[in-house]
C-alpha cells in the first residue's frame, strides 16, 4: 500500500497536467477567436469601404466584441474549462446578429424598400411582384428573429450552468429556469423579455411556421407593419450586449427599457441584479 505522500504527489501532477491542458486549450480558443472576429471585421470593412470610418466604427455588430466577453467572463470567476463553450455561443449570438442587421435588413431594402420608393409606390400601393418580394423577406426575418433570442438564451444558460437547455421549448425552460434558480438571479433582467418574445411567437412565428400563413392576408390587407416585425432585433440593439457583459463580470446590469418599469415609472428592483 502506498504511503500518503505518494498519493498526494500524484494528485499534484494531476493538478498540474489538468492546468496545463486548460491553459493549452484556451490558447486554441483565442486563436480560433482572433481568426473568427478577424472574419467579422474583414466582412464589415468591406461592406463599409466607402463609409467615413466614425460612421463604420459604429455599426452595432462591431460593439459585440468578444475580446471583452472573456475578460468579463475571467472577471466574473466562471470555470476556466467553460471558456470554449461559452466563447462558441457568443460567436453564434454575433453571427446571427450579422445575418439580421448586416445581411436581411440590407437586402430588404434593396430589393423592396430601394424600389418602391424610386417608382412613388408604398406599401399598400405596391404592385404584387414586390409584395411577394416583402412577403419572402419578412417570412425570412420572422424565423431568423427568434434564433437570434434563442442564442441568446443558450449562451447566458451555459454561461452560467456550463449546459445547453435540454428542452423541447427552449423559451419556457430559459424563463423557468431565470424565475426559480438561485444561480439565475443575476440575470433576471431578462424576465420581461419573456413577453416580448411569446407576443412576437403568437403574432408571427407560430402562425407562420406552425399553422397557416400569417402573411398571407398581407396580399388583401396591406396592414403588417415593418416596425412590429423587427422588434425583437430593436430590443437586442440597445443594451442587452453591455449587460451581458456587465453581468458576467459580476455587475448588475446598466441599461434598461420601459418593460423593466414598474407602474411607477421606476426600474422594478427584481431587475437590476
Amino acid at each position: 500500500m502506498g504511503s500518503p505522500g505518494m498519493y498526494a504527489h500524484s494528485s499534484l501532477r494531476r493538478t498540474e497536467s489538468t492546468r496545463r491542458v486548460i491553459a493549452e486549450d484556451r490558447d486554441e480558443v483565442m486563436t480560433m477567436l482572433g481568426a473568427l472576429e478577424l472574419f467579422i471585421t474583414n466582412a464589415l470593412d468591406e461592406k463599409y469601404d466607402a463609409t467615413p470610418p466614425h460612421w463604420a466604427d459604429m455599426m452595432g455588430v462591431r460593439k459585440l466584441d468578444l475580446r471583452e466577453f472573456v475578460e468579463s467572463f475571467d472577471a466574473g470567476g466562471y470555470p476556466a474549462e467553460r471558456t470554449r463553450g461559452a466563447v462558441t455561443r457568443a460567436y453564434d449570438l454575433k453571427l446571427q446578429y450579422y445575418y439580421l442587421a448586416e445581411v436581411d435588413l440590407g437586402t430588404y431594402n434593396q430589393v423592396y424598400s430601394a424600389e418602391i420608393n424610386n417608382r412613388g409606390l408604398s406599401n399598400e400601393t405596391a404592385t404584387p411582384r414586390l409584395l411577394l418580394i416583402r412577403l419572402s423577406q419578412d417570412q425570412s426575418l420572422i424565423g431568423k428573429m427568434r434564433v437570434l433570442w434563442e442564442r441568446l438564451m443558450n449562451l447566458i444558460y451555459y454561461v452560467e450552468t456550463g449546459k445547453d437547455i435540454a428542452a423541447r421549448s427552449k423559451k419556457k425552460a430559459f424563463f423557468r429556469w431565470l424565475e426559480t434558480e438561485t444561480v439565475a438571479a443575476k440575470w433576471r433582467y431578462f424576465q420581461p423579455y419573456e413577453q416580448v418574445i411569446a407576443q412576437y411567437d403568437d403574432k408571427f412565428r407560430t402562425p407562420e411556421f406552425h399553422k397557416s400563413s400569417t402573411l398571407r392576408r398581407e396580399i388583401l390587407e396591406r396592414s403588417l407593419d415593418i416596425n412590429d416585425l423587427i422588434e425583437p432585433l430593436n430590443y437586442f440593439t440597445n443594451g442587452i450586449w453591455s449587460n451581458i457583459i456587465s453581468i458576467t463580470k459580476g455587475n448588475g446590469p446598466i441599461s434598461f427599457h420601459q418593460i423593466h418599469r414598474n407602474s411607477n415609472g421606476e426600474i422594478d428592483p427584481r431587475y437590476r441584479k
